[in-house]
């Protein structure tokens, strides 16, 4: 059901549940060093914790046989980068109370856990407007635990959500980074395009 710069994720069925779930295959090639999968298997018991409606319910990870994986909620919707990218192609606005809901959702998943924010990472559960916004927050900075800083994190791509901090010293990064990328992704959803350039 998608595929990015760390994995592949399938739609597939837990027998024990009865219900479907989103498997998250970690690319092995991706990972920098043979202590990466432990970070990334702590990272994921971490969020395996975590429950918050506006957060992505993390269900178990481990490594099968060399294959790193994550299970977690299977959800319908689109990601805030695609609605966004429809949105902009059909020359519709996005009001400012619509885009405040959106970012009203996200602060509040932000009380559960910090997060490697940016529109990917954001699942749009319905279409947002003036009365409000379902949405969940994924990633479980699966990037910045497997050690792969290089790849999809700090890609031109996603660079511009990204706190300064975030791309000179990534460990350091502390839950104001979040606020940061928040604010990109309040002002994209407002103007059209992301501070940068003359835009900033």
């Amino acid at each position: 059901i998608g595929e990015g710069g760390m994995g592949v994720v399938y739609r597939a069925h837990d027998k024990l549940t009865e219900e479907d779930v989103a498997l998250k295959l970690i690319r092995a090639d991706r990972l920098a060093g043979k202590d990466a999968v432990k970070r990334l298997i702590r990272e994921g018991v971490t969020s395996r914790d975590i429950r918050h409606p506006n957060v992505v319910a993390v269900y178990d990870v481990g490594d099968a046989n060399g294959q790193p994986y994550m299970s977690m909620e299977f959800l319908g919707g689109q990601s805030l980068r695609a609605w966004n990218r429809k949105r902009l192609q059909s020359s519709t606005d996005c009001s400012m109370k619509a885009a405040a809901n959106i970012i009203a959702e996200i602060l509040a998943g932000l009380d559960a856990a910090h997060r490697d924010l940016k529109p990917e990472n954001v699942m749009l559960l319905g279409e947002p407007s003036d009365q409000g916004a379902q949405l969940k927050i994924l990633d479980f900075g699966v990037a910045r635990a497997a050690g792969a800083g290089d790849t999809g994190a700090t890609s031109l791509g996603t660079r511009g959500y990204m706190a300064p901090e975030q791309i000179t010293a990534p460990d350091a990064a502390q839950p104001s980074a979040d606020l940061y990328s928040l604010s990109v992704m309040f002002y994209e959803l407002l103007v059209g395009v992301v501070p940068q350039g003359h835009w900033q």
